[in-house]
């Protein structure tokens, strides 16, 4: 199954900006190249080792189309996440959550 995550938002941002656990269950300081690195260790660690995992700059030229155009037409949702080209989480990066929505995706 093909997995391709792309993490949407501005490079250096916090991964979970309205976090309110305290560092309970996220960390607060956590940047999105930080979660982009850590789901990429995470999925490859549940059998996913080809997936690919990246972080969109919406700022940026490289940017995919797509993942500008939802980041544009949502910005107080930032960071967005989209799986397989579609977005899937809003506000926060969680590896585990999206785990599962993999999982559930592939019927795994």
């Amino acid at each position: 199954m093909e997995v391709r995550v792309q993490i949407i938002g501005p490079k250096g941002s916090k991964a979970n900006p309205s976090c309110c656990c305290g560092g309970e269950s996220c960390d607060p300081a956590k940047t999105l190249e930080d979660a982009a690195e850590e789901i990429r260790a995470l999925l490859a660690s549940e059998g996913f080792p080809h997936a690919e995992v990246r972080v969109e700059d919406p700022s940026e030229p490289d940017c995919d189309l797509k993942a500008r155009q939802a980041a544009e037409a949502s910005p107080e949702l930032l960071p967005l996440v989209m799986l397989n080209g579609r977005v899937c989480a809003f506000g926060g990066v969680k590896g585990d959550v999206l785990l599962k929505l993999i999982r559930k995706m592939g019927g795994l």
